[in-house]
């Protein structure tokens, strides 16, 4: 967790002061007014997201060491587009958890200080908080508005402290809890990655070794049913079906205050089968997720499906441990910024006939690092 500096503590006061003053704005409200700020400085300007492979290439040129030459006019061209207010470079939970392996720690903080630098603390949700916006985007517009999301959700926008969510304390009693937890995020609200960096250690290897195993599993699995694999079209229907049913809790409890919504006055929705609620959101979801009719609902859903699928279906291929974190970075990406620069793989596979993202999404995704270069610095002029 991050330090609080103590001469700091004005700063908190004032908050708290603020924040008394205004009993009647609940904490979600606050919320929601702090992340609506994020979302509208973001969606103004043109999101350019870098893999930590990126990030190292533009941490050594800002230390004045490049692996190559082209790093540091695309450092310079990416550093003029944030300082000209054009651009900025969003990070997501899979960066830092990238970023907090590093066991160099001198050599983190200096990856950790060009990523605030390029992001302007701009982060998107992580996946977790990420599905539960778009389901809920989703059933907002399909049954409220009779209409499929036109556009990736908005909801998706914070800052580095609220990277794995917001968290809340409590024990002062329900006003000053309120007052106080307002304050600690307006607070935290301003803090850095480098801030929430500092003091944190490196994580062990539990978390590797579990992953690498997984990764092995996944690859037997996948060779045991190779037989069965008679089209990627199935394959990916099998991973899209997979999905919805290990969410399948999270997309009821979604669903539930739009079927109450649909009953008649006086119906408590408890009284209606929950068996027969969680089968109708699931049939939704499913429903839109295999439309033929192209529509950019459930992005997550759709791209973590898509990128497990082409794996698969590869057949040779082997999934490997940076795998985890090269699709959270695509699901994250793809949907909510213009430009992704990735490693080569993860571009082939996204820019697939079979996938096709780029396209569906609008979204230029890159894997060299001239053409990086050439596009960032179209965008910046």
């Amino acid at each position: 967790m991050p330090r609080f500096d103590p001469q700091l503590g004005p700063d908190i006061t004032a908050f708290v002061e603020h924040h008394r003053s205004q009993p009647t704005v609940l904490f979600d409200e606050h919320l929601a007014s702090l992340e609506e700020t994020a979302a509208r400085d973001a969606l103004e300007k043109v999101r350019i997201y870098l893999d930590l492979r990126y990030w190292i290439f533009l941490r050594d040129a800002s230390l004045g060491k490049p692996q190559r030459p082209v790093h540091l006019k695309l450092l310079d061209a990416l550093a003029g587009g944030v300082q000209s207010g054009k651009m900025v470079c969003p990070i997501t939970e899979s960066v830092f958890f990238e970023l907090d392996r590093q066991g160099d720690t001198v050599r983190r903080m200096e990856t950790a200080r060009i990523i605030d630098r390029l992001s302007s603390g701009v982060v998107i949700k992580n996946s977790l908080d990420r599905f539960a916006c778009e389901v809920t985007d989703l059933f907002d517009a399909a049954i409220v508005r009779k209409e499929l999301p036109q556009r990736p959700c908005r909801a998706v926008w914070t800052r580095p402290f609220s990277f794995l969510g917001t968290p809340r304390i409590s024990g002062w009693g329900d006003a000053e809890d309120l007052a106080i937890n307002k304050a600690v995020s307006s607070y935290m609200w301003t803090r850095s990655l480098q801030d929430l960096l500092t003091d944190t250690p490196v994580p062990d290897d539990e978390w590797d070794d579990n992953s690498r195993e997984v990764a092995v599993k996944i690859t037997q699995s996948s060779a045991r049913n190779a037989a069965q694999m008679r089209s990627f079209a199935q394959v990916l229907d099998d991973e899209q079906c997979g999905l919805i049913d290990a969410h399948r809790a999270e997309i009821s409890q979604a669903f539930r205050p739009y079927m109450a919504a649909q009953l008649p006055n006086g119906t408590d929705p408890e009284t209606v089968d929950k068996t027969s609620s969680e089968q109708a959101s699931l049939n939704l979801v499913y429903s839109v997720l295999t439309d033929k009719k192209p529509n950019l609902a459930l992005p997550l859903i759709r791209i973590l499906a898509g990128l497990h699928a082409f794996i698969r279906w590869q057949r040779r291929r082997p999934f490997q441990f940076q795998d985890f974190f090269d699709i959270r970075h695509a699901c994250a990406a793809i949907p909510y910024c213009d430009v992704f620069l990735t490693e080569k793989f993860l571009r082939t596979a996204c820019s697939s006939t079979l996938l096709n993202f780029g396209t569906s999404f609008g979204t230029q995704i890159i894997s060299d690092e001239n053409e990086a270069l050439q596009v960032v610095s179209q965008l910046a002029t």
